[in-house]
């Protein structure tokens, strides 16, 4: 990957991929705490989170599988996938930039790093029902 790539990877922008790449669920900053990160999905719609206004993190594990749940200004976001863990610990540290959901293709895939499977963003009323039960009834739907 040239610097330039690896400046935007960094700002949470995803360049075009080489087919030798591997995926990465997510990109940190290296420590340097972030204003924000994007949410890339695999049919490359985006959104855009600020740390201030994330609530209700919490990481699950559902009849074997990880989800990642949270919620920000009437959004409710459910991650699944694998090795959650350190995407949980890099958004405490406001160093993650960007999320990719993984689209199959093109890139291989290290077993050992974060995997995002799926995600789903849902606008909530949070009037009507808090919004963990509603991340986790997300949860509980993704896992069917």
């Amino acid at each position: 990957m040239n610097r330039i790539d690896e400046i935007l990877r960094r700002r949470g922008h995803a360049p075009a991929r080489s087919a030798s790449e591997t995926y990465q669920g997510f990109i940190d900053s290296g420590g340097h705490p972030q204003m924000g990160f994007t949410l890339t999905r695999a049919n490359g719609a985006m959104d855009a989170f600020f740390y201030h206004n994330l609530d209700n993190l919490d990481l699950r594990v559902i009849k074997g599988t990880q989800y990642l749940n949270f919620t920000h200004r009437g959004k409710a976001v459910t991650l699944q996938g694998t090795h959650l863990d350190a995407l949980l610990h890099a958004i405490m540290h406001h160093t993650v930039t960007g999320i990719f959901e993984y689209d199959g293709q093109g890139t291989e895939l290290d077993e050992e790093g974060t995997i995002i499977t799926r995600c789903a963003v849902t606008m909530v009323n949070l009037a009507g029902a808090s919004a963990t039960d509603v991340a986790s009834d997300l949860a509980d739907g993704m896992s069917t």
